[in-house]
């Protein structure tokens, strides 16, 4: 027959014939015994998992350089936009110039002049509306076409673009130092933090 189980005789075995393995980083476990490397001598699962880790590294770089790509794309077609803007506006001023001058040779009577002025004051809420209207369609300016925008809203698209394009330039560094190492952190949140900033 088979002895009662004895609690303390059994962590007393326990104790002597434990044998305790440390932690592994990167999650490779050691080769001793045969176990974990059994089927490639030398520990092969560490092999792998550097080549995984660079493998990775290599897609997140390729992933950062269409990002790039894409971003200065975007960065071309608003720069190109502004300028167009920046030239129709100086043309309309000039215009508006012009036709201020003849309309400033004395054909505008004083009474006219008046009666402008207090349509201005007794319509002011309508123009306050209808001027709140107009910019207040602003809002992010991404969902807007960059043909649509206003000139500030362009300034400031370019100014998101070159930071999301200097952004990207340092995760490449990053991405192509870390394929290169032979300890790879995972540091794609850096990718879908500045996802939006180029849209």
């Amino acid at each position: 027959m088979s002895a009662p189980y004895d609690p303390q005789k059994a962590h007393d075995y326990y104790e002597k014939h434990k044998q305790l393995k440390g932690r592994h980083p990167s999650g490779a476990k050691p080769a001793a015994g045969g176990r974990s490397g059994a089927g490639s001598p030398g520990g092969g699962s560490a092999h792998t998992a550097a080549e995984k880790r660079k493998a990775a590294a290599r897609a997140r770089t390729i992933r950062l350089t269409h990002k790039l790509h894409s971003l200065q794309v975007s960065l071309k077609e608003a720069t190109e936009a502004l300028a167009k803007k920046k030239q129709a506006a100086s043309k309309s001023r000039a215009t508006a110039k012009k036709t201020a001058r003849k309309n400033s040779d004395g054909k505008t009577t004083a009474k006219e002049r008046q009666q402008a002025k207090e349509y201005r004051q007794k319509h002011k809420s309508e123009i306050a509306a209808k001027a709140k209207k107009g910019g207040s369609s602003s809002g992010g300016g991404s969902h807007k076409k960059v043909s649509e925008m206003t000139q500030t809203e362009l300034t400031t698209r370019i100014t998101k673009i070159r930071s999301a394009i200097s952004s990207a330039k340092k995760q490449i560094q990053q991405a192509n130092s870390l394929s290169h190492s032979t300890f790879v952190d995972d540091t794609d949140h850096l990718i879908h933090r500045d996802g939006a900033k180029g849209r």
